[in-house]
């Protein structure tokens, strides 16, 4: 039995959280990559929510162009979120009311989570998770009952900041010896979050390793708050499972959204108890590709979309013979022309070739050391 008092939430978790009988799935925030036009795709092909990449607060309230490029979204994208990171308290809420006067995005997010060393070293992202007594050398590893300090001081200040809800995506804790991911609980909830992302991993193990769902399963039960599961989800088929496993009220797909773009359509069949759709075609790939890039032409003129875009493209092309060899070419092509006319006489090739036609199964086969690069280079937490 759920423990979340939907009644005392804002209106747009509700609406988020209760207007379907599957649990939700959200496309996790990740440096690099959810940008517009990724997030659109993803959007279509079936995630409930999406996260802009993270965005520094103290970039925001300088008005630093790169960050408030960020901020770039459209309509059809929400329900939205903005998630910002910082540990300064007062830069903090000026960045949320920024976000909330240009965006009006449904949802404000904390970044909590992200391990890397020179966003994490200095306090931001999951450098908020550690605590305040915290000693590499002789910590004793229990867990605490008191939250850091400025972890409450920039929640706080967001949450008192704005009117839009404000949401967490967090880690389990700095390290494998203070995770207090069960006792933080309550902590979020008396300062006001409206719901919260777990990733399944300390800040230690960065994207090493695998991601302790039992962790998930107990915040859940712990949380008055609605629970996004977020690690290692990479099929379906486990999407699915770690649902039943955990009870969760969301799932947060990252990495296997960028090596398989359809892994969303999938999921949501699968939630709905429908059968799993047919793997698309390589065409049907390449298509969804070209169009990516033809979209973004608007925005950012066709060099910069051409030159943007080619990171996803191992994605499209996964499970497909000679495809190596094909992306190198296409590195070097700086025009839509170019791409356009190599990617679709390519398809030909695996079409007409009997012994090494793309075989559309494959296409949900992980490709475990581009995507582990992949992740490691570009993801937020």
């Amino acid at each position: 039995m759920s423990n979340i008092a939907w009644d005392a939430l804002h209106p747009n978790v509700r609406k988020l959280f209760q207007c379907q009988s599957r649990p939700v799935l959200a496309l996790a925030p990740m440096e690099d990559v959810t940008i517009l036009p990724f997030r659109r795709i993803m959007k279509r092909n079936g995630a409930d929510l999406v996260y802009t990449e993270f965005i520094a607060a103290a970039g925001l309230v300088r008005e630093i162009a790169s960050c408030i490029k960020k901020l770039e979204y459209e309509e059809s994208e929400r329900p939205l979120t903005v998630q910002i990171y910082g540990s300064n308290p007062d830069e903090m809420a000026r960045a949320a009311k920024m976000v909330e006067r240009l965006v009006q995005p449904e949802f404000i997010d904390i970044n909590l989570g992200c391990p890397v060393k020179k966003i994490a070293g200095r306090g931001d992202g999951a450098g908020l998770l550690k605590p305040d007594s915290y000693n590499s050398q002789i910590h004793t590893g229990a867990p605490t009952d008191l939250p850091p300090k400025n972890l409450e001081a920039v929640v706080c200040s967001v949450v008192d900041a704005v009117s839009t809800p404000v949401t967490v995506k967090m880690r389990l804790g700095w390290d494998e010896r203070t995770i207090y991911v069960v006792e933080s609980m309550p902590w979020f909830k008396s300062w006001g979050v409206q719901f919260i992302a777990l990733h399944a991993r300390t800040r230690a193990q960065a994207y090493t390793g695998k991601a302790n769902w039992d962790y998930v399963k107990l915040a859940k039960a712990a949380s008055e708050l609605p629970i996004i599961g977020n690690g290692d989800l990479v099929s379906a088929e486990l999407i699915k499972q770690r649902w039943e496993e955990t009870g969760c009220d969301g799932l947060m797909i990252g990495r296997g959204a960028i090596t398989q773009p359809w892994l969303f359509r999938d999921a949501v069949a699968l939630l709905e108890g429908k059968p799993l759709p047919p793997a698309p075609t390589l065409r049907e790939r390449v298509e969804q590709y070209i169009g990516m890039i033809v979209e973004s032409i608007p925005m950012k003129g066709e060099f910069k979309a051409v030159i943007e875009m080619r990171k996803y493209l191992p994605g499209f092309l996964s499970g497909a013979y000679n495809a190596a060899h094909v992306r190198r070419e296409i590195v070097q092509m700086n025009t839509l022309s170019e791409v356009e006319t190599r990617l679709f006489a390519y398809v030909t090739e695996r079409e007409t070739d009997q012994e090494h036609q793309f075989q559309a199964h494959l296409a949900r086969e992980i490709d475990a050391e581009f995507q582990q690069k992949f992740f490691t280079s570009h993801c937020s937490g």
